[in-house]
């Protein structure tokens, strides 16, 4: 059965952390950190639950600001597939349609190196919306991502 691809999209986010790599790797891996930095900028995740670990599912409820037309929740499920602790993660990133079908399936791959004063994290995902609607959140998915990252080197800071 074929299916229909509405959009695809590949990005490649590169980015220095003054935090050793080991910590960078952790704030992917460890839920509650992922709580704290997942998802654009003004973005909550009053949901994770899971285990970051191969083979295993995180699942994110992201919610957009109050009074915004994000102002509801945002599901996506991140399913591990390749880890080596402390220097790459592969995960498929999914995102269900109000129907429960899928609706933006993705893959990525995150690659951290020690650099001087810190963590080079490379990372590249591919989006494919495949309900006309996600080609919306496509269009979005670098600056989600930029946002993901600023918080994150918020959170690596403390």
């Amino acid at each position: 059965m074929s299916r229909t691809v509405y959009a695809e999209r590949t990005i490649t986010i590169t980015r220095h952390f003054k935090a050793p790599r080991d910590l960078v790797f952790k704030a992917w891996t460890d839920i509650k950190h992922i709580q704290e930095w997942f998802g654009p900028e003004g973005f909550t995740n009053p949901v994770v639950t899971g285990d970051a670990k191969a083979g295993g599912t995180v699942h994110i409820t992201m919610h957009g600001p109050k009074g915004t037309p994000f102002d509801q929740d945002f599901p996506c499920t991140l399913t591990f597939r390749e880890i080596v602790p402390g220097e790459k993660l592969v995960f498929e990133n999914d995102a269900p349609a109000p129907d429960g079908s899928v609706m933006i399936e993705g893959r990525t791959t995150v690659t951290f190196s020690d650099e001087k004063d810190g963590t080079r994290m490379v990372m590249e995902t591919t989006g494919r919306a495949l309900h006309e609607m996600a080609k919306g959140h496509l269009a979005g998915m670098e600056e989600g991502w930029v946002g993901s990252f600023n918080k994150l080197g918020r959170l690596l800071e403390k």
